[in-house]
């Protein structure tokens, strides 16, 4: 295969790229969530384009992974949700949404290897049995490819450092093939290699109409990946636009700089320990 890096993706898929393509990659009306007496998300509509990198800034706790659960229905939500232009119980079924989320419940000491972590991303489509096809292997090789882990294939999952563990985790969701990726903080605590590589597969995906949605927690760096911003405080959109319009400092002012964080405010872990969403039980 030619230049893996360059292409971000399979070029297999087609019939359901043209599917999908003339619809929104998420559209919410009146989006909110609430874990018990705290408010993480309220009345959000928004249509985000498909073929585009969409990132979701805020501070912490403004409702950047909760929308992204609410999006997947990992958790209760007020409102509705289409992921292009199905339901996300239908989206999921039909193969075109992957996530990775900020942090993998996995057994570090398991005895799994990188390709193997990889190959997970194609159960959906290797049926009860989950016996590899040529198709899947290939599609695992080229995702363990396209994040620079040929090296590393073969090395137990906990052996890695954390930015290559991240890498890992985005391979698998490459080799699922899916239409929409949803990225909860992929560069958060990991090396500029890592960053870099991961940086340029979602650049890939996207020049190839793939759709891609980010929670990213630099300004500057979510300036120079995105196509669009989504810019959460408190649970509410406060704008969505090219990152020129939205980031300008009045605005980043607005969303960073409210005073002190009440309880809404309070961070994903906080939010989950006062009522965890059904997610765990999913990864």
């Amino acid at each position: 295969m030619n230049d893996r890096r360059s292409t971000g993706g399979r070029a297999d898929g087609g019939e359901r790229m043209r599917d999908t393509v003339a619809h929104d990659a998420i559209v919410t009306e009146g989006l909110g969530v609430r874990y018990g007496e705290v408010r993480a998300l309220s009345g959000v509509t928004v249509r985000i384009r498909a073929g585009e990198i969409t990132g979701l800034v805020g501070v912490n706790g403004s409702g950047k992974s909760s929308m992204l659960s609410a999006v997947l229905e990992r958790v209760p939500h007020e409102g509705t949700v289409r992921i292009l232009g199905r339901t996300p119980g239908k989206a999921r079924r039909a193969g075109l949404v992957a996530s990775v989320p900020q942090a993998e419940a996995v057994d570090w000491e398991f005895p799994v290897t990188v390709r193997d972590v990889v190959t997970t991303g194609r159960y959906g489509r290797m049926g009860v049995l989950r016996i590899a096809r040529k198709p899947d292997r290939e599609a695992v090789e080229e995702a363990i490819a396209l994040l620079g882990l040929e090296h590393l294939a073969d090395r137990q999952i906990g052996e890695l450092s954390g930015g290559q563990r991240k890498r890992a985790f985005v391979a698998r969701a490459i080799a699922q093939d899916a239409q929409l990726m949803l990225l909860d903080e992929p560069f958060a605590g990991v090396d500029r290699t890592s960053e870099a590589a991961i940086g340029e597969v979602l650049r890939g995906l996207r020049d190839r109409g793939r759709s891609v949605v980010i929670v990213h927690h630099d300004l500057s760096g979510v300036a120079e990946l995105v196509d669009r911003v989504l810019l959460l405080q408190r649970g509410r959109l406060l704008h969505h636009g090219p990152p020129a319009e939205t980031l300008t400092p009045e605005r980043i002012a607005e969303a960073f700089g409210g005073g002190r964080p009440g309880r809404a405010d309070l961070g994903q872990s906080e939010m989950h320990r006062v009522e965890p969403g059904p997610e765990e039980h999913e990864r």
